[in-house]
């Protein structure tokens, strides 16, 4: 009898509950998202020649039902398309949104912040400089560094908008560290992919030599 009472407690307190959740997931909230910004039709000779949000935070008003579904729906984009665009326009994001962002049916938007987002392009060249090394050595006792630290190939080539790459003059590896040496070095080790942006570099890996002979 005593476990009956606690199962009537237990189906009781689950059944205020869900009647709890179905009434008040039914209301309608206000959220704020993030969206992530999406450029549609670049042309080929074109490129980005200042950075743009990744997101935009956008303010939605629909059931509490819809709002949990959302987590669920991957493929939501908020899409500018630069076609037509041949050096720079602003656009203002709350401007042809049921184009531009494809939310479900019954999620309505509030707001979007930024409000604009300027698309700056310039013209898509590439650019061959030399590659430097970020590399930082110790020796063992009575070793050392012989000539100069190489990398093969000895210059990488970039491809990103004329007006950053006129800025460049040579592309960095990412930082690498070496202790106690007492013999050459010969490994491979990738070029930076964050030391500039807009920039996308070639090959993505060099060769490094370091030549480490006795001192005495």
């Amino acid at each position: 009898m005593k476990n009956k009472s606690i199962h009537i407690v237990i189906f009781s307190a689950l059944f205020a509950v869900v009647l709890w959740l179905s009434v008040n997931m039914g209301y309608e909230y206000q959220s704020v998202i993030s969206v992530p910004l999406v450029l549609d039709n670049m042309k080929p000779n074109r490129a980005l020649a200042r950075p743009i949000p990744s997101s935009l935070n956008v303010k939605v008003r629909t059931s509490g039902w819809q709002l949990v579904g959302l987590s669920f729906v991957p493929d939501i984009y908020y899409v500018l398309d630069v076609g037509d665009i041949s050096n720079r326009y602003n656009f203002s994001t709350s401007k042809d949104i049921t184009e531009r962002l494809k939310l479900p049916q019954g999620i309505r938007t509030i707001d979007i912040k930024p409000e604009t987002v300027a698309v700056v392009l310039d013209e898509k060249i590439k650019k061959n400089v030399p590659v430097e090394a970020l590399v930082r050595m110790s020796f063992r006792d009575g070793y050392g560094v012989v000539g100069d630290v190489r990398t093969t190939p000895d210059s990488v080539t970039l491809t990103g908008a004329k007006s950053l790459l006129d800025k460049i003059d040579q592309w960095q590896t990412e930082p690498l560290e070496f202790s106690n040496l007492k013999s050459g070095v010969n490994t491979r080790i990738p070029v930076s992919d964050t030391f500039a942006f807009g920039i996308t570099p070639a090959p993505s890996f060099v060769s490094l030599q370091i030549d480490v002979q006795p001192t005495a």
